[in-house]
């Protein structure tokens, strides 16, 4: 198996501060979104309430793996975290709010010639979702290395 690689090219605006403390918000759960994970002993739903828990989610994923038949048969732990992208961008639009992500995700994961395989719909995913999150950090002042408040953002004051 050939895996498909995707050059992706969109770009995502700085959000402002009011708009990144927002997309980083945990939703209820009545819209959480709902992700499967797949391993070799079965199958765990997991509910998603923010940009981070899908990030977190994306963690369980080593379906990069798949083709290289060496990783498979050497770790036999092969694992896939599995959001269908319009699901993704439907409920970033709606609960998150952030219509420039979802149409980002949309935009690059058409780009994949082969719709059916689903890594490298996941890695555009990923690429944007950590790149969304990780510019609400930057605007918020939170170090991604601990989560924590590093202070006041690039100077400003709050």
């Amino acid at each position: 198996m050939t895996m498909e690689y995707v050059t992706i090219e969109a770009t995502l605006r700085l959000p402002g501060e009011a708009q990144a403390r927002s997309y980083l918000k945990e939703c209820s759960f009545e819209d959480r979104l709902v992700g499967v994970l797949m391993k070799s002993s079965g199958t765990l739903p997991m509910d998603i309430y923010s940009l981070e828990h899908v990030l977190s989610f994306f963690v369980y994923d080593n379906s990069d793996a798949m083709g290289d038949e060496g990783a498979v048969f050497q770790d036999r732990k092969l694992g896939v975290s599995y959001i269908a992208p319009e699901r993704l961008s439907r409920w970033i639009t709606e609960v998150i709010g952030d219509v420039e992500l979802a149409d980002a995700i949309n935009a690059e994961v058409a780009k994949v010639p082969d719709p059916n395989i689903y890594p490298p719909r996941m890695r555009v995913m990923r690429h944007l979702v950590s790149t969304r999150v990780l510019q609400c950090y930057e605007v918020l002042g939170i170090d991604p290395a601990t989560g924590a408040d590093a202070g006041p953002a690039s100077g400003k004051e709050q």
